[in-house]
């Protein structure tokens, strides 16, 4: 069988962003192999992973934190998730998103009233 170590960053950023989108939309409970996952991506080096695969690392850290964090053991999460994580997934909704004209509003009614987004 496979263990987390032999587990390619490919394979760690597939695996994680999917159990946590289950278990976010499904309320499928996590397995508990689900830390060792993210031990093993704090194991790899930020270069092992593409820019989809970032950009998927942090979409399953805000998963994480936002909707299922209360209902799991506590993981650590590798540095480089709120660095170059974080950028490819920015730049990946910026550069990937139809705005339309209400989002554009909402936004600029945000910014008018002093209020950070992203």
């Amino acid at each position: 069988t496979r263990t987390s170590k032999e587990l390619k960053a490919q394979n760690v950023s597939n695996i994680i962003w999917s159990l946590l989108m289950f278990a976010a939309a499904r309320g499928v409970p996590l397995p508990g192999c689900y830390p060792s996952l993210w031990r093993a991506a704090c194991g790899l080096d930020v270069s092992s992973f593409d820019v989809k695969q970032l950009a998927s690392m942090f979409h399953a850290h805000l998963m994480h934190t936002e909707l299922v964090n209360g209902d799991v053991e506590e993981v650590g999460f590798p540095a480089w998730v709120m660095h170059e994580a974080r950028e490819a997934w920015l730049r990946d909704v910026r550069d990937n998103i139809t705005v339309s004209r209400n989002h554009r509003e909402v936004a600029s009614i945000l910014k008018a009233l002093g209020v950070r987004h992203e």
